[in-house]
């Protein structure tokens, strides 16, 4: 049976990983907590490797990161049709990556990303006939 096909009171519906030990051996939290043994079947995907070079793909994205590139996409949408949500749209997309990031410290990616949050405003001055 597969958790979420059917719809009866008191069964089992959400899974959650709650422990892994590293050794291939994961437990799950069942929600409501199962009235007897059931077989599961669990699909899953697995994370993005680490970059070790330039240049490799950032390809497939990962699920739990799919949201910065659908931010990313839309601003770029915005900007291509001069629409006004741009400038809210990529700062969402530039604090969302930063706060992602791996290997720098706070300082760094404050001034990365305070660059790039002026950058995008001189832009939008400059675009708008008043820079």
């Amino acid at each position: 049976m597969l958790l979420g096909e059917d719809t009866l009171p008191n069964q089992t519906s959400r899974i959650a990983p709650i422990l892994d030990d590293g050794q291939g051996n994961i437990t799950f939290r069942l929600f409501p907590a199962a009235d007897k043994i059931y077989g599961i079947v669990l699909e899953f995907q697995n994370a993005a490797q680490l970059f070790t070079s330039t240049a490799q793909t950032w390809s497939p994205i990962p699920d739990y990161m799919s949201y910065i590139w659908n931010e990313g996409f839309d601003a770029k949408c915005f900007e291509y049709l001069n629409d006004p949500r741009f400038q809210t749209s990529m700062q969402l997309f530039m604090t969302d990556l930063v706060a992602n990031s791996e290997g720098l410290t706070e300082s760094q990616k404050n001034l990365w990303l305070s660059d790039r949050l002026n950058s995008i405003r001189q832009q939008n001055l400059i675009g708008s006939g008043r820079g």
